[in-house]
């Protein structure tokens, strides 16, 4: 059997991966410190990597050119070509951030309740605190249907419907 040349029917594409400029986003954590990258797919090159304040316990969101990170204490929105942070966002409901993107906000539960921010901006929309701090957790990212936020808590699921 003859010996194929590695170029033979090898086809390398370039293309857009979760939405993200040339490649894929990921965390990664080691010990306190959590980094993001985003990485070329072709070549598997590292684009750009940013290191966050605290740990990201949520995948990142993408929508249009921003990626769209959660970390233990805000929102973060980074420009998915350069890795530069267009806006930080917190909340007045403390605790740990977990966030989702759709339509034109990001929505982010945030231990006892959910906040949602203008996509563009980070502005805060509104907030809705679920129960006194010491009741319940949320720990999971709040799903968006029908106008409505959903989150789990509690055996339960909390149904909101968007305030604006």
């Amino acid at each position: 059997m003859a010996e194929r040349e590695p170029t033979d029917r090898r086809k390398t594409t370039r293309r857009r991966v979760l939405g993200t400029g040339a490649g894929i986003c990921a965390a990664t954590l080691a010990g306190c410190r959590t980094w993001v990258t985003a990485i070329e797919v072709a070549s598997g090159d590292p684009l750009w990597t940013i290191e966050t304040e605290a740990r990201i316990d949520s995948s990142p969101a993408i929508r249009g050119e921003y990626v769209y990170l959660a970390d233990r204490t805000r929102l973060i929105a980074v420009d998915d070509d350069s890795g530069t942070v267009v806006w930080e966002a917190t909340a007045d409901i403390p605790g740990d951030f977990r966030g989702v993107v759709a339509d034109e906000s990001c929505y982010a539960t945030v231990e006892s309740g959910v906040c949602a921010f203008d996509a563009d901006t980070g502005d805060c929309e509104w907030s809705y605190a679920l129960m006194d701090d010491d009741e319940i957790h949320l720990w999971t990212a709040p799903t968006v249907s029908g106008g409505a936020v959903c989150v789990p808590a509690d055996a339960a699921v909390h149904a909101i419907a968007d305030a604006r």
